[in-house]
């Protein structure tokens, strides 16, 4: 076997175990989002949508941070 052969052999097999799935060797994870966080994103979401519509303290001069949020 000539080192050229072999050397791309050694690619392949590196190559391939990278691209393959790797099945019991990784971990199972939970999503990043669970129920709370999902809620605390939608309340704090809404408040600062309404907050830049002025439904939240109208007339102070601070409703661009709504926008800016």
């Amino acid at each position: 076997m000539s080192p050229t052969s072999a050397a791309l052999q050694a690619i392949a097999r590196a190559v391939e175990a990278e691209v393959r799935p790797r099945g019991s060797r990784e971990r199972l994870r939970s999503p990043n989002v669970g129920t709370l966080d999902r809620i605390v994103r939608f309340v704090l979401g809404a408040a600062l949508i309404a907050f830049a519509l002025g439904f939240i303290a109208p007339g102070t001069g601070f409703n661009w941070v709504g926008w800016v949020g």
